[in-house]
Parts: structure tokens; sequence; C-alpha cells
């Protein structure tokens, strides 16, 4: 899991979409689509239901998600509640 693409990941989540994910990174989608699908295999999670070109979250996706904005600066959230949530995760 690198941090490139917990970013892909986030834009995903936030447009729901690949290939508006990819237009807001200025790359291309294949790019975000692979990093997606390599995320999965290495996080052996299920990530998204795909429905035609639109994505929804699964409950492991949304669970990184929320990991994932609890450590974003403006979260108001305490570094013991971050641990906790990491080692739920794990």
């Amino acid at each position: 899991m690198t941090l490139t693409q917990m970013r892909y990941f986030y834009e995903v989540c936030k447009w729901r979409s690949i290939t508006k994910a990819a237009a807001s990174l200025h790359i291309s989608q294949p790019t975000v689509s692979i990093a997606m699908a390599d995320l999965e295999k290495e996080s052996g999670l299920n990530l998204f239901r795909r429905e035609g070109k639109k994505l929804s979250l699964t409950e492991d996706g949304s669970l990184l998600l929320m990991i994932l904005v609890s450590f974003h600066p403006s979260s108001k959230k305490k570094t013991a509640d971050k641990a906790t949530i990491i080692i739920v995760f794990i």
C-alpha cells in the first residue's frame, strides 16, 4: 500500500468514478485503474462495487476511507483514536 495508491483511492471515493478521479489528478485513467487493482490485490480487500462506470464503496472500502480521513491534518481525532483505528484495521 503506497501513499500514491491512498491518494488515488481517496479521489476515486470522492468522485465515485475512476475516470473523473484521473481527470482531477491530471493523470491517465489506466494509471488509476491499475493502482486500484493493485491496492485491492495487495490488501486482499474488495474496496468497490462496480455499477457500470459508477463505483460505490464496500464495507472494507468504507473502513479504509474512514482511516484515511482520520489521518488528514484537518481531522480533530486524537492520536490514541487513530492508533485504535489502525489496530482494528490490521
